[in-house]
């Protein structure tokens, strides 16, 4: 299974030439300014939202064995927040304050997650959010064509990085994709390029400044959903279980729809695709695989821990469980059961549920993990869902 591509090394040396690290001192501001040409915009942005994007963009531009196709990427990335922020606060009449009564699928990655999101997002009542959407996020119908074709250019680009992400987890511009598009922060950051920094910063972020990042998503759903009869968006991100508090606070009309599967199985596949998008932003010659292991066997037993603490003191009504067994064996029962508890209504009739992904070959020890371990770090999720990941 090829992580990456064998032109890559060459392309890096390229650009390398081209584009040295002297962009490493360019500051935010000038990021900013960059980003407000873009818009065309007279807007500024707001100090709190400019002060926390440059804890992350100092953290990517200090980040060891950052490429200079990574460099590159995660600039136009912070760019492109910035410009998403601008554009946002410049329509505050398409963002009054509607019930969205939105549905989060949540759980471990590589435990289902995307399968249940894409087969939710068929239901007549729901609607998720494309990756063209996401990555170019505008009132619904505008230029709609030409920002598929930008995002498919973007596909192309990752597949042609990344060959085995085909597998792993395929990209399609007009299909359903993470909110991370959308989210400033969280735990995604630290899977393209290893910043423990901003790790440690994002773990000691009070819960109101991310209740705020999860209000702003709410405020570019309502904007990119500007109809006079709303629809109910379902979203995904195995990320929100590091923030359920912050999420639950900004949405008090979420529903939580969590997938469970056996950790064992799940934390080796997403360090194979973590293996793989930091190979697009490194040299993966570089990427020390039993640091990233180690990194997230900790992160995602926290993450979890995390989870039920808050799940403790919610409405139980506000979460429906889905063993990932059911969903893979039995995906028409499981979908039915869930939009029931939702109350909504099934796909029509006769509606194919989506395959999963490609065969995707993992195992432990190539990240220096061992099965004790992994039950150690997750023995508190394992004896809570034991029913729902056996």
């Amino acid at each position: 299974m090829r992580r990456r591509a064998a032109w890559v090394p060459v392309a890096n040396k390229v650009i390398g030439t081209w584009a040295p690290r002297r962009r490493d001192a360019e500051p935010l501001a000038a990021l900013a300014e960059h980003a407000r040409s873009l818009e065309k915009s007279d807007h500024h942005l707001d100090q709190g939202f400019t002060d926390d994007m440059t804890v992350l963009w100092q953290a990517f531009t200090t980040a060891e064995d950052l490429s200079p196709i990574g460099r590159l990427a995660l600039r136009q990335d912070v760019v492109r927040r910035l410009a998403i922020r601008l554009r946002v606060a410049a329509q505050p009449g398409r963002l009054a304050q509607r019930p969205l009564r939105p549905v989060f699928v949540i759980g471990l990655p590589r435990s289902g997650t995307t399968l249940l999101h894409r087969l939710l997002a068929d239901a007549p009542g729901l609607r998720a959010p494309m990756l063209f959407e996401l990555l170019d996020p505008r009132p619904a119908g505008t230029g709609q064509s030409l920002r598929a074709m930008r995002a498919g250019l973007t596909v192309a680009s990752s597949r042609a990085l990344a060959p085995a992400t085909r597998a792993m987890h395929p990209l399609h511009a007009r299909q359903p994709e993470e909110c991370s598009f959308l989210l400033p922060h969280g735990l995604f950051h630290h899977a393209r390029i290893r910043v423990p920094g901003y790790l440690a910063w994002l773990a000691e972020r009070a819960d109101n400044a991310a209740a705020e990042d999860y209000r702003y998503l709410g405020r570019q759903l309502r904007f990119i959903d500007n109809q006079d009869a709303p629809s109910r968006w379902v979203l995904k991100c195995p990320a929100h279980l590091w923030s359920l508090r912050a999420l639950l606070a900004a949405f008090p009309d979420a529903t939580l729809v969590w997938v469970h599967r056996d950790p064992l199985v799940a934390l080796p596949s997403w360090c194979s695709l973590t293996e793989a998008t930091m190979g697009m932003h490194t040299d993966p010659d570089l990427v020390d695989l039993t640091v990233l292991g180690r990194d997230w066997l900790q992160i995602w037993a926290q993450a979890l821990t995390r989870a039920m603490r808050v799940r403790e003191h919610a409405d139980p009504a506000r979460f429906i469980d889905v063993p990932y067994a059911e969903l893979t064996h039995a995906p028409a029962s499981a979908i039915a059961r869930v939009l029931a508890q939702l109350g909504e209504h099934p796909p029509p009739a006769g509606a194919v549920p989506r395959s999963g992904t490609s065969p995707h070959h993992y195992d432990l020890p190539r990240y220096g993990l061992e099965p004790a371990s992994i039950l150690d770090a997750f023995a508190g999720y394992v004896r809570r869902f034991a029913a729902e990941v056996s």
